[in-house]
């Protein structure tokens, strides 16, 4: 199995939904993305996953450039990707 959480430990649907997969299997990675902001490129497979392709071609950006989104698509991801980056010292 293939089965990725993405887990907010504060919130209460995150909590239940867990505690449901916990019961079903062991199969499965909790990822906890407040701790470990995503990427860019996560974001972007987390969407090419769950959207079909015959819908939208977000392989190439395509779907997002037909309505003129792409780059402003682009610019808030990386913008609030910026903001949850912890400085390393």
């Amino acid at each position: 199995m293939n089965i990725k959480i993405y887990h907010n430990p504060r919130c209460t649907k995150s909590r239940q939904t867990l505690a449901l997969l916990e019961k079903k299997t062991t199969d499965f990675k909790i990822i906890e993305y407040l701790k470990n902001p995503l990427s860019f490129d996560e974001i972007k497979e987390i969407i090419e996953d769950t959207i079909p392709q015959d819908k939208i071609d977000f392989g190439s950006w395509r779907g997002w450039s037909t309505f003129g989104l792409e780059e402003t698509i682009k610019k808030t991801i990386e913008k609030k990707l910026e903001l949850h980056r912890i400085p390393k010292d």
